[in-house]
């Protein structure tokens, strides 16, 4: 049986030396619904190519389910000094322009970006000028 106390010496043992603060840390979402839509290629994407890169400090996290299913696969930026981003429905192709415009960059892309309006989520939608 595992035991709050089994998990904190796993957490503990499995934890890396932090020799540095992340400068960005970015997590994924794995639970089922996230694995389902394609969060596990996301997540191939977002390791191999932070991989090659030694310039900016990255932390991938694996996070679990936050009941949002419908815009799987869900992915959180934090740059050091901003706040979250979180880009809904991601593919590797936009996992691809995150890495290269916002985690290397510096620019949110807007269009893949959860928003919010009186407290009411929109991930699809189109400004119309007036």
């Amino acid at each position: 049986m595992m035991t709050i106390e089994r998990l904190r010496s796993l957490s503990e043992a499995n934890r890396q030396p932090e020799e540095f603060e992340a400068v960005v840390r970015v997590a994924t979402c794995m639970a089922t619904g996230g694995i389902a839509a394609g969060s596990a290629a996301v997540l191939d994407v977002l390791t191999n190519e932070l991989r090659e890169r030694q310039h900016v400090k990255v932390e991938i996290v694996r996070k679990g389910c936050i009941g949002m299913c419908r815009l799987d696969p869900l992915v959180d930026v934090f740059v050091s000094g901003q706040g979250k981003v979180t880009y809904v429905k991601m593919t590797p192709e936009k996992m691809q322009r995150v890495i290269e415009e916002h985690i290397f960059g510096g620019h949110v892309v807007d269009e893949y970006m959860l928003h919010l309006a009186n407290g009411l989520i929109l991930d699809d939608y189109v400004v119309l000028e007036g």
